[in-house]
């Protein structure tokens, strides 16, 4: 198989080359550990914060306990001594420590924030922050329509990339438009939709194909319909994405045309992995 060096696989979050990556829309890639170390640095400071403030709040619920005519009249007779100022003494400590961490990680999410709305903007399905990019669509247009001014009282409502993921667009929010479920089925030209169902699309699995024979080396078989109608089926050994204008294209040598050639992902249909050249259709 014809060995291509590629040079475009550097994770967008280390810097380093992807042996084995997770693509984008766009082309790029990231290491999948590099992606989970972010979540759980944010996790794990999210988790102290939220533990820090649990201990501030039950001592203070003892300082209350304290204020109470029977405990006073308890440590009265007992002879015992307030906790209070014990109690106080660990509630400004907290608080200082609390204070630490979450400037830590205010500074830790200015940092990795711009590298994982990059990510979420270009990733190949409905990103981890959907619905909040859905809830701000919502927003945004009043909760309806753009195409029939419906309702969410008179139609359930969708949100509609109004340039398909598969032809250069992705989830940013000025990609991203509200259509009621009739007017999202004629956007779609099919006569059911689901907004969950669109969560995997024939593009996003293509583009998993293809990373994964890119990562292992291994040879793809498909149907290719070019820009002009010509059709042909094509076996290849990719190597390398590059972004062609909107298209996010596949770079391989084609056993048809003995060459490497560039090809259009999203003219690519009945895309498999396969162990040799398919006779015949090179």
């Amino acid at each position: 198989m014809p060995n291509q060096e590629n040079n475009d696989r550097i994770c967008i979050i280390c810097g380093l080359t992807c042996n084995t990556a997770q693509v984008l829309t766009n082309g790029k890639v990231y290491h999948r550990n590099c992606y989970e170390k972010v979540l759980h640095c944010l996790d794990k400071a999210d988790s102290k914060i939220a533990e820090c403030k649990r201990e501030i709040y039950n001592l203070q619920q003892k300082i209350r306990a304290e204020e109470t005519i029977r405990a006073k009249m308890s440590q009265f007779f007992s002879g015992h001594q307030s906790k209070r100022p014990v109690y106080e003494k660990k509630i400004k400590r907290l608080q200082l420590y609390l204070n630490d961490v979450t400037r830590k990680r205010d500074r830790l999410e200015v940092k990795q924030k711009k590298k994982l709305t990059y990510i979420y903007n270009y990733y190949p399905t409905q990103p981890p922050d959907w619905e909040i990019r859905r809830t701000l669509i919502l927003e945004r247009d009043n909760n309806t329509c753009q195409r029939c001014s419906a309702d969410n009282y008179q139609s359930t409502l969708h949100v509609h990339h109004k340039i398909p993921l598969g032809r250069g667009g992705h989830n940013t929010i000025d990609n991203l438009v509200i259509l009621c479920e009739a007017c999202h089925q004629r956007a779609h030209g099919v006569r059911k939709f689901s907004e969950r169902e669109s969560k995997e699309t024939y593009f996003s699995q293509n583009l998993k194909i293809l990373n994964k024979a890119i990562t292992e080396e291994l040879l793809v078989y498909f149907h290719y319909q070019k820009y002009e109608g010509e059709k042909s089926l094509r076996t290849i050994a990719p190597y390398a994405f590059e972004k062609i204008g909107r298209s996010l294209c596949v770079k391989g040598f084609c056993y048809l045309r003995d060459e490497n050639r560039t090809f259009a992902i999203r003219r690519m249909t009945g895309l498999k992995i396969v162990d040799s050249v398919v006779a015949g259709f090179g």
